[in-house]
């Protein structure tokens, strides 16, 4: 892809594409980072349907609060 930009474009010397090759413009994003995101969202479907209520129950009363001081 940057081939292609840099091709169709001489003046773009780079740009953000860490989406397709994973160099972020931060350089603090590190592959730990994506695997403690990955066991974070594993634990979260790992939950039993009594833990997916409590928490939609939670997010709902806190929705409810948020609106009614609007």
């Amino acid at each position: 892809m940057k081939r292609v930009v840099a091709a169709l474009n001489p003046n773009v010397a780079s740009f953000e594409a860490s989406c397709f090759d994973g160099q972020y413009i931060t350089g603090d994003v590190t592959a730990a980072d994506f695997a403690s995101m990955e066991a974070q969202r594993r634990l979260q479907f790992d939950q039993t349907e009594e833990q997916q209520e409590e928490n939609n129950r939670s997010r709902l009363a806190l929705q409810s609060a948020e609106s009614g001081a609007a």
